[in-house]
């Protein structure tokens, strides 16, 4: 009798134990989990892009942490969103800058911890592209070859293969002409303007002579990156000085990037040139109508 009452006993409490373990077991919230409407994206620098984070937490979160990281370093500040228990979402917006395309992978990861603890994250991956614009201010431009359509070969001047052109925010533009100018236009012409049309590619340069004469020169970039540019242009009269040019001859510029330094000197060598160009004559008003 008293081997079957201390029996019950030891089945009792085992069965309390494991019915306060299960119960236990169910109580337990899940994990919280973080989702994104898309986990990689392209974007242009400086604009303002948008994706939608989505998440679930039985425990309610105390919020949801994202954190930008340039090349795996985190930048910047953290920023939280509030977070609720149950199901929620909200729309992150941000904007990536022309340098952070130096930055190998830029991402975002986004945190989740609810309140017991329990963390759930997801990243974003954001591939940066620089527009025509962009590029053109970001590097400085070393002109490396000019290929006649007429023959398919190089026909580049030698004297100009030390060019090297900077574009400025403020619509002005410079070109180093090197240590070997040619006989007419690097000592007679002001670099004046440029402008781009974004639609069309086409960039236009202006320059005033020394008696206060304009130049256009006129191209169609058709390929550009953080390697280079290729464009079109067309050049009329070199049948003037050569006769087997004909009056309007075709060729394609091409170009190199060059990080911007100090090291860049605007027309011939030496400071003293680098204002007033080869003449004192100021830049005459442009006229940017791209046809």
């Amino acid at each position: 009798m008293y081997k079957k009452n201390l029996l019950k006993i030891i089945l009792g409490l085992f069965l309390g134990s494991f019915l306060m373990v299960s119960c236990s077991s169910d109580d337990d919230p899940n994990p919280p989990t973080i989702s994104l409407s898309q986990t990689s994206i392209t974007v242009e620098a400086e604009a303002t892009n948008s994706i939608t984070v989505s998440y679930i937490a039985e425990a309610s979160p105390s919020s949801v942490t994202v954190t930008k990281y340039l090349d795996g370093t985190a930048t910047g500040t953290p920023q939280n969103f509030p977070a609720t228990s149950g199901t929620g979402n909200f729309l992150f917006s941000f904007e990536v800058s022309v340098d952070d395309s130096d930055s190998g992978i830029v991402k975002y990861n986004f945190t989740i911890v609810d309140n017991a603890n329990q963390v759930s994250q997801v990243e974003l991956v954001v591939d940066i592209e620089l527009t025509t614009r962009q590029l053109l201010l970001k590097y400085d431009w070393l002109l490396t070859d000019e290929i006649r359509l007429k023959t398919g070969e190089s026909d580049i001047n030698q004297v100009y293969t030390d060019d090297v052109y900077r574009f400025n925010e403020d619509g002005t533009y410079q070109k180093s002409i090197g240590d070997t100018p040619d006989n007419f236009s690097d000592i007679w012409y002001k670099h004046c303007e440029w402008n781009l049309d974004d639609a069309t590619g086409v960039l236009k340069l202006h320059r005033t002579g020394a008696f206060g004469s304009d130049v256009y020169d006129v191209m169609t970039i058709t390929k550009i990156d953080k390697q280079g540019l290729e464009a079109n242009i067309t050049y009329l009269g070199l049948d003037v000085f050569d006769e087997s040019y004909d009056a309007s001859e075709d060729y394609v510029k091409k170009m190199s990037t060059q990080a911007k330094g100090n090291s860049f000197d605007p027309y011939g060598p030496g400071s003293d040139d680098d204002v007033e160009g080869p003449s004192p004559t100021p830049c005459n008003t442009s006229d940017f109508v791209n046809n």
